[in-house]
């Protein structure tokens, strides 16, 4: 990709991929509306367009849903075949086959997260799963099951709890529950079950009380990413979502790992600063902002180009996502300039001398550790020198 354009290797990457495509799937009443609204954090209801841009009022799974809050994501809605019906599993079968193997990029389904509640876990597979699972070739799409509803579980695990338990004061009794909420799960086997299908899915979710916190949703998020195979694919993903920018700094740490790993052992190493910081930003959800020259300079403590050392790399790459994480937030506040206001406060302070010291003690360890230790201990410096979030005014 080119780098002579700061902002051009991910408006490459958009050009051709377009936006990230999920298409969703589960019978009435599974909270589908409610993950995609805690996605794209809005309570609003998305827009319907069809495949040539114009607005639509009724579901088709060929229709595309857009949130306004961030149309960075593209759904697709799979009704009526929860009843076991033959002629909408086709189409959903047909449509899957369809975007999987097209080769205009942009029409590419990326992703299938399948809703089943558990409200009524007795009955949680049904023909509509059999058939999915079981018929249904993804064509290497991954598939995330969402077990939604697991909440529901509560009121079984109640009847379970020993007759001491039950006079219990509310919150000690609560927190009784979810041993037995586990054991009424695993009894139902129902991930066992899906696992032993023709066509499994590749990971699952458990999604209680989504209305109310962001936990469920970040585990989603999570997973998703997670089960991509494809490096642009999790770039596209991790920087559409605006929920989780733990995520972003994990997926920028584990490229910036990766990319000097192999030039550790290297007495001629050398990279670009510049490659480095345009790499790290696209894994942001803001940097389709306009990002300059300018920017760039912002984000360097000095004017040094090239990075000589794997240990200078290494550093350069932490500083760079600390102010990227907190230009962030500035964004969401309407800074007109938040990657050089985050850059600034960030070289006023104290935290690169703490920066500094914590990857002192990183490098000791850094030599016999495992590229998953590597992204832990690099996240972890970063997780431990935030910059104190911007407070609305």
């Amino acid at each position: 990709m080119s780098t002579e354009n700061p902002s051009s290797q991910f408006e490459d990457i958009r050009a051709k991929f377009g936006r990230f495509r999920i298409l969703i799937v589960g019978r009435a009443n599974a909270g589908k509306t409610t993950i995609l609204q805690k996605i794209c954090n809005t309570t609003e209801n998305p827009e319907i367009y069809d495949g040539k841009g114009n607005k639509r009022g009724i579901h088709d799974i060929e229709n595309e849903l857009i949130f306004r809050s961030n149309d960075k994501f593209v759904f697709h809605d799979s009704q009526g075949f929860e009843a076991g019906s033959k002629d909408e599993f086709e189409r959903t079968k047909k449509f899957i086959a369809d975007r999987a193997n097209t080769t205009y990029l942009k029409k590419r389904l990326d992703a299938i997260w399948y809703c089943i509640p558990m409200d009524k876990i007795d009955r949680a597979i049904q023909r509509s799963e059999e058939m999915f699972f079981g018929e249904c070739d993804p064509n290497n799409v991954p598939v995330v099951v969402l077990f939604t509803k697991f909440d529901a579980l509560q009121a079984k695990a109640v009847l379970k709890l020993a007759p001491s338990d039950r006079r219990l004061p509310l919150q000690e009794k609560l927190s009784k529950l979810p041993p037995l909420m586990e054991e009424i799960f695993n009894s139902a086997d129902v991930w066992g079950r899906l696992a032993k299908m023709a066509y499994p899915p590749k990971s699952s979710v458990r999604l209680e009380n989504i209305h109310k916190g962001n936990e469920g949703h970040n585990i989603l998020v999570e997973n998703t990413a997670a089960v991509l195979s494809d490096e642009v694919l999790q770039m596209l993903f991790v920087s559409a979502q605006e929920t989780n920018i733990g995520l972003c700094v994990k997926y920028a740490a584990e490229w910036v790992i990766v990319s000097c790993m192999g030039s550790m052992c290297n007495t001629e190493f050398s990279q670009s600063r510049m490659v480095q910081i345009c790499r790290l930003a696209c894994w942001f959800p803001h940097f389709q902002i306009d990002f300059t020259t300018t920017d760039i300079q912002a984000l360097k403590s000095d004017n040094q180009d090239n990075l000589i050392t794997w240990q200078q790399y290494l550093q350069a790459g932490v500083e760079t996502l600390l102010i990227l994480e907190h230009s962030f937030y500035l964004s969401q506040m309407e800074d007109s300039d938040p990657i050089s206001s985050a850059a600034q406060k960030y070289w006023m302070s104290d935290i690169s001398t703490k920066v500094n010291i914590a990857l002192e003690d990183v490098f000791m360890q850094y030599g016999t550790a495992s590229k998953k230790e590597k992204v832990a201990m690099i996240c972890n410096v970063v997780m431990q020198n935030h910059m104190a979030r911007p407070v609305a005014k």
